[in-house]
């Protein structure tokens, strides 16, 4: 017999769509939450939970957690469960009402600790943060605001069935230090059949993005007005998937012997990889607690030896990559090229004019998006006042910075293909030359690379975050 259906059937059923418009919701509702107990003076911490979609085991991301770690957010796994078709309100034709379960799995880890009253048991912390983060999904989802959950003429109603603590297993086995509590979440829906062109629904009012993890992250403006989203949540809603790594003095800093090991890369679509690292005790930075402007910690090298490194990129020739970082330096008489940072070959380091004045000097690079305007050599003198933004936007063929901040460029050496060298990039260096040499005594607060050329509007993003959220002097 012929096939009798003619077009091709590629769009995703309604109960798909729900369950990523209740992971979007989550994460929206979320960051928001944080927001206003940032504003309320409590701490966000608490409000802060990470969502994931159909994860069969997403405790997996703490399997590597470092002993001492007590502060990971609950993760919160949204998966399909079933649905029941009600065939007394469905048309056999055109609409099917069904109604589908959702488990919601907020699952918490726990390590057990002195406390000022003795001790606290590990899995009494896990199971007390796994009740506070599906309180908060309970109350987000069952709030007037989303009756419909935003998908109004699709969803007639929801409902939560029923709330339960459990333990997860991992071949049948207790997984350690991890409590859990399901909600089973009821949403009474349209179903259409493929002929059938659904009614426009309202969306809420972000972008919401989907990690190679599983885990749902937000693309969304932070407050201009000071209250903020965290470092990579800020950044990745400015660049998208141009932001390739970031580091943060907040978090992801990974001590070893009173040390910094490792520098975490908070990028969300890269968290894995990228990560700076020191594998020789005595070559690895410190951490100065509490400061940075607003209190912050920063990463202090020691001018000798210290330098974090990471050479798993791959961004190729033509990318266009970016570097940014805020640091200052202590050393206020530097031999010439010592290094605050370096991008393979791209070197942010400390110079010495001829009037006998230090400034940073951004190698071959130059300072925006505008070849034509401002110096390479960055104003910030003396250097030891304060941190300052140095911007690293892609390394350029045939072109020379002299000392008042002239730009020249080599017509020979930049006509035709090719004349944006831009990579490849391989490597990232922080304290010291790629090789290690030239270590800089310097203090660096944060650092971020971009895997492509930032638009001017993405450029004046960056610097608007960074002066207001971090207190960083722009130059």
């Amino acid at each position: 017999m012929p096939a009798l259906i003619t077009t091709l059937i590629d769009k995703e059923d309604n109960a798909e769509i729900v369950r990523d418009q209740i992971a979007a919701i989550l994460v929206t509702e979320i960051a928001n939450q944080q927001l206003l107990a940032t504003a309320a003076g409590k701490d966000p911490r608490l409000f802060d939970l990470r969502i994931f979609t159909e994860r069969s085991n997403p405790w997996s991301e703490w399997q590597d957690a470092p002993a001492d770690e007590l502060d990971v957010p609950p993760i919160v796994n949204v998966s399909f469960q079933n649905s029941n078709a009600d065939r007394s309100a469905s048309n056999s034709v055109k609409r099917q009402a069904i109604t589908a379960t959702y488990n919601l799995d907020c699952l918490a880890y726990g390590i057990s600790r002195a406390t000022a009253g003795g001790h606290q048991a590990g899995d009494e912390m896990a199971a007390i943060d796994a009740l506070r983060g599906i309180r908060l999904v309970r109350n987000i989802l069952m709030s007037g605001q989303y009756t419909y959950l935003d998908m109004r003429g699709v969803v007639w109603t929801r409902w939560v069935a029923n709330i339960t603590a459990f333990q997860p297993e991992f071949e049948d086995r207790a997984v350690q230090n991890v409590q859990a509590v399901r909600m089973a979440f009821e949403v009474k829906m349209n179903e259409f059949s493929p002929q059938v062109i659904g009614q426009g629904i309202e969306t809420i009012g972000v972008t919401v993005k989907r990690a190679e993890t599983g885990e749902i992250y937000i693309k969304a403006r932070y407050d201009a007005d000071g209250v903020h989203l965290p470092p990579a949540l800020a950044m990745s809603s400015i660049l998208d998937e141009k932001l390739e790594a970031l580091y943060d003095s907040s978090e992801g800093v990974e001590l070893d012997d009173s040390k910094v090991g490792q520098w975490t890369n908070l990028a969300p679509l890269t968290i894995g990889i990228h990560d700076l690292v020191q594998d020789l005790v005595d070559r690895r930075p410190v951490v100065g607690s509490g400061t940075g402007p607003n209190g912050k910690d920063r990463l202090e090298y020691d001018g000798v030896d210290d330098f974090l490194s990471v050479n798993d990129f791959s961004l190729a020739e033509g990318s266009r990559p970016a570097l940014y970082i805020v640091g200052n330096t202590e050393d206020i008489d530097p031999a010439e090229f010592k290094y605050i940072a370096v991008m393979d070959s791209g070197a942010v380091n400390v110079t010495r004019l001829t009037t006998g004045v230090f400034k940073f000097w951004l190698g071959a690079a130059r300072m925006n998006n505008n070849p034509d305007a401002d110096s390479s050599l960055f104003n910030s003198d003396p250097l030891t006042t304060s941190p300052v933004l140095l911007e690293n936007l892609y390394r350029l063929t045939g072109h020379t910075f002299a000392e008042d901040g002239s730009e020249t460029v080599d017509a020979a050496a930049t006509a035709g293909a090719g004349t944006d060298a831009g990579g490849p990039i391989t490597k990232l260096t922080l304290g010291a030359f790629s090789d290690g040499t030239g270590a800089l005594n310097c203090n660096i607060w944060f650092a971020m690379v971009l895997n492509a050329e930032p638009t001017d509007q993405q450029i004046a993003d960056i610097r608007s975050w960074i002066a207001i959220e971090e207190d960083r002097v722009i130059g």
